[in-house]
C-alpha cells in the first residue's frame, strides 16, 4: 500500500501491516522515533484519501514537529526538538513558520563579561539576526570596588559593564566611584619639603681600612629625609578629582621646609621654603663626595685616604677644619671647559680653572679650584665652620721646605713650619718686598736661612724592561723626550727634568752639583759633580741613555760610592741626596750600601739622605725598602737622612710629582670633590 503523503503521530512513515486474524490493513510508524512510546496506528478507514493525513485521533497528546531546534547549540534554555505542528516546514508554508524553533526563551549561553561576574548572559538569542557584542546579564548595576575607596565599597554606577573595554577587559582607564566623597591619596604638589622626618642624631659607627692597611672607625649621622605628604583635600561624590592643585595642610599655611641638599652630604637645608640665601643645616657624612687627589695618600686628620675613596668618614666641616691652611675645595667646572682660557672662573673671587686635569681617578674631568670661602657661596649653603677655622683657610698653605725648619707634608710630627705671609692666592711677592725672612718662588717666609749646598745623585734604570711604553712620559711634556724615547725611560728622564727645574728656581741651590747614573746589568756615570743646568742636562741624559740588558742594583751602588767620594774633593761641604729610581728589582749586597753611608761617617760628612722611587704597575719588590730602611736606621736620627724615604709611582705623571716633591720646598694638596 503506497504511504505517501502519510503522517504518523511524529510525522513518522509507515508500513503496512495485519493485525489479529489479517483481515484489516493497518500502517504503523517504522523506525525508532516515536513520540508516545509504543506505536499508535491510523484509526482513519483503510484506503482513506492520500490528501488526508493519517492520524490516531489521540484526545491527550499534541503531535509536534520533533526535527532540531536552530537555537540549540547557542541558547542555554533551548529544548532541543522543534515544538511546531508536524509539516509546518512543507512547501507552501511561510518561510518563518518554516523555522524549526522549540518555543524557549533561547537566552545567551555565554558567560557574563564582566570578569568578576559569574552569571551568564541574559540578551536573546533571534535567528537570522547579527548577534551581540558584549553579554550581559540581567544584573543593573557596577560590580567594580570603588577606585578611591579604602574600604570595600562598590561602584554606584547601574551600568553592568561599566569599565569593560571592547574585547571584554577591564578598561584600566575608568574610575569607579561609590556614592560617598573621599579623601585625596595623592601627594602634595607645592614645591618645598612637607617635613624632615629623620632628626640629626648620631645612628652608629662604620669603619674602613685606609691607605695603610688600618682599619679606621667613624661615626655615622642621620640623613634629612625630605617627606612629601598626602594631600589634605576632599574630593566631593561623584567625581574623581577635586579643584586645584594638591595641597597638605603645612602647604596650605606657607609652612613647608626648603628642599635644596648639601652636594657634598647630601643634608637638607632646614629653613622654610622660599627663605632668603643662604641655605643653612647641620651638615653630615659626605657620602655624596670622593677623593680627588694628586698624591697616593691624602690625609686628613687621623684618615689617610686613596684616589677614589669615598668621602664618607668625613663631615662637611670636619674636611675644612683637618684640611687646615689654605686648602681648596674642586668643583665641576661650570664652561665645563678644557682649558683655563675657556673657562669664566675668577681667580680674584676664589674661584680658578684647575692648571691641568689630573686629580686621581678623574683624570679627564674639568674642573675649578675654590677657596674655602668661594666654596661654601657656590654651593650655596652657611659655612659651618669655627672662625679659627675659616681664618686659617684664608691664608697660603705654602711654607719655607728647608730641612732644618720643615717636615714632610702630612707628617705625624709637631715640629713647625715657617708659612707665607701672603694670603690664599696671593700676588706674587718679588724681591724687596720683605722686612725681614726671604722670598722664595713668589712666596714670603718669614724666616731666614744659611743655605747649605747639595750633592744629587739620580740614579735611573735603563734596562730592557724600561723599553716598555705603557707609561711614556705625558704628552705635551717635552717633545725631544717624547720623539727619542716614548716609553718608561722617556718618564724616567721627564721627571729627573722636572727635579733638575724645581731646584734651579730656589735662591738656595745656587750652588747644588748634580751626577747622574744609569744602569741596567752595568753602570755607566753620565755626569758628575755638575751645576745644575736643567736643559743642558736634559739633553745629555735623552742622548745618552738607552735602555737595554737586566737589572742590578749592586752596580749602580757600587758607582753610587765612586762619585761621592770624587766630588767631595772638590766640594767638602755638600750633604749627599740620593734618587734611586726603577721599575723593576735586584738583588744587592746589603754591606756595599752600608758601605758607602759607613765610609761617609768615616769621612766626617753628614749622613746621606735616600730616596728609592718605585715605578710602574707591577707590584711591591723588597729591594728598594730595604734599601731606605737600612738608611734610615743608620741615621739615628739624623734630621737629613731621617727623611729618606720609599715612594710609589704608578704613572709617569705619578713619577714627576715624587721628584718634584722630593725636590721641592712647597707642597702640594688633595682635596674632596662632590659627584
Amino acid at each position: 500500500m503506497s504511504t505517501e503523503g502519510s503522517q504518523g503521530c511524529a510525522d513518522r512513515s509507515f508500513e503496512a501491516a495485519t493485525e489479529g486474524d489479517g483481515s484489516t490493513p493497518r500502517l504503523k510508524p517504522t523506525g525508532n522515533d516515536q513520540q508516545h512510546g509504543p506505536p499508535y496506528w491510523c484509526d482513519m478507514k483503510a484506503g482513506h484519501s492520500s490528501n488526508a493525513k493519517h492520524n490516531c485521533k489521540c484526545k491527550d497528546m499534541k503531535h509536534t514537529c520533533r526535527k532540531a531546534c536552530q537555537y540549540a547549540e547557542d541558547a542555554r534554555d533551548c529544548q532541543g526538538h522543534c515544538s511546531k505542528e508536524p509539516g509546518h516546514d512543507q512547501t507552501g508554508v511561510e518561510d518563518e513558520d518554516k523555522e524549526h524553533d522549540c518555543q524557549a526563551s533561547h537566552y545567551c549561553k555565554e558567560e557574563c563579561a564582566v570578569p568578576s561576574c559569574t552569571r551568564k548572559c541574559s540578551i536573546k538569542i533571534v535567528h537570522g539576526k547579527e548577534g551581540h557584542e558584549k553579554h550581559t546579564c540581567n544584573m543593573q548595576h557596577c560590580v567594580q570596588k570603588c577606585s578611591l575607596c579604602k574600604t570595600n565599597q562598590l561602584c554606584s554606577s547601574k551600568e553592568h559593564l561599566h569599565g569593560i573595554s571592547e574585547d571584554g577587559h577591564l578598561d584600566p582607564n575608568t574610575v569607579h566611584l561609590c556614592s560617598d566623597g573621599h579623601a585625596c591619596n595623592q601627594k602634595c604638589q607645592a614645591p618645598g619639603a612637607c617635613a624632615l622626618e629623620a632628626l640629626y642624631a648620631t645612628e652608629g659607627q662604620r669603619s674602613y681600612t685606609n691607605a695603610h692597611g688600618e682599619e679606621v672607625s667613624y661615626p655615622v649621622y642621620t640623613e634629612h629625609l625630605c617627606v612629601k605628604r598626602n594631600c589634605s583635600k576632599s574630593i566631593p561624590a561623584g567625581v574623581a578629582y577635586h579643584d586645584g592643585n594638591h595641597l597638605c595642610a603645612d602647604a596650605a599655611e606657607n609652612k613647608h621646609t626648603c628642599d635644596k641638599k648639601c652636594p657634598a652630604c647630601g643634608f637638607n637645608c632646614q629653613k622654610q621654603y622660599g627663605h632668603a640665601p643662604p641655605h643653612n643645616t647641620k651638615h653630615g657624612n659626605m657620602r655624596m663626595a670622593s677623593v680627588a687627589a694628586q698624591e697616593n695618600v691624602f690625609v686628613v686628620g687621623k684618615h689617610r685616604f686613596q684616589a677614589g675613596d669615598s668621602g664618607d668618614p668625613l663631615r662637611c666641616r670636619e674636611f675644612c677644619q683637618f684640611a687646615e691652611r689654605g686648602h681648596i675645595h674642586l668643583l665641576t667646572c661650570a664652561e665645563n671647559a678644557k682649558t683655563a682660557n675657556d673657562c669664566m672662573a675668577n681667580k680674584e673671587r676664589g674661584r680658578r680653572h684647575a692648571s691641568s686635569n689630573n686629580y686621581a681617578p678623574f683624570q679627564n674631568q674639568p674642573f675649578d679650584e675654590l677657596t674655602h670661602d668661594a666654596y661654601w657661596e657656590a654651593i650655596g649653603f652657611e659655612d659651618p665652620c669655627s672662625q679659627d677655622t675659616k681664618d686659617l683657610a684664608r691664608l697660603c698653605e705654602h711654607y719655607c721646605g728647608i730641612v732644618e725648619n720643615a717636615t714632610r707634608p702630612h707628617d705625624d710630627s709637631e715640629a713647625p713650619k715657617s708659612y707665607c705671609t701672603g694670603s690664599k692666592w696671593h700676588t706674587p711677592f718679588t724681591d724687596g718686598d720683605e722686612e725681614v725672612g726671604h722670598i722664595s718662588q713668589e712666596h714670603h717666609f718669614p724666616c731666614v736661612h744659611k743655605a747649605k749646598p747639595l750633592h744629587h745623585i739620580l740614579i735611573v734604570d735603563q734596562s730592557n724592561s724600561m723599553l716598555a711604553t705603557d707609561q711614556p712620559p705625558p704628552t705635551g711634556s717635552h717633545a725631544t723626550i717624547e720623539g727619542r724615547h716614548p716609553n718608561r725611560l722617556g718618564a724616567g728622564i721627564y721627571a729627573c727634568y722636572q727635579y733638575l727645574k724645581k731646584r734651579k728656581t730656589s735662591e738656595l741651590s745656587m750652588n747644588d752639583l748634580i751626577s747622574v747614573i744609569g744602569f741596567n746589568h752595568n753602570a755607566k756615570v753620565l755626569l758628575q759633580g755638575k751645576r745644575i743646568e736643567p736643559e743642558v742636562i736634559l739633553q745629555q741624559m735623552v742622548t745618552g741613555f738607552e735602555a737595554s740588558g737586566f737589572t742590578d742594583f749592586q752596580k749602580p751602588l757600587e758607582s753610587a760610592d765612586k762619585v761621592i767620594y770624587n766630588v767631595e774633593r772638590e766640594a767638602p761641604d755638600h750633604d749627599c741626596v740620593i734618587l734611586f729610581m726603577t721599575d723593576g728589582d735586584a738583588s744587592f749586597n746589603y754591606r756595599s750600601l752600608e758601605n758607602i753611608l759607613k765610609n761617609r761617617r768615616t769621612r766626617n760628612k753628614a749622613d746621606i739622605r735616600f730616596h728609592g722611587v718605585k715605578f710602574g704597575q707591577e707590584g711591591e719588590r723588597p729591594s728598594l725598602p730595604l734599601m731606605v730602611d737600612l738608611v734610615k736606621r743608620f741615621s739615628r736620627g739624623d734630621p737629613f737622612a731621617s727623611e729618606s724615604s720609599y715612594e710609589r709611582a704608578v704613572t709617569a705623571i705619578d713619577l714627576s710629582r715624587r721628584f718634584q716633591y722630593i725636590a721641592c720646598t712647597l707642597n702640594k694638596g688633595s682635596f674632596l670633590v662632590p659627584i
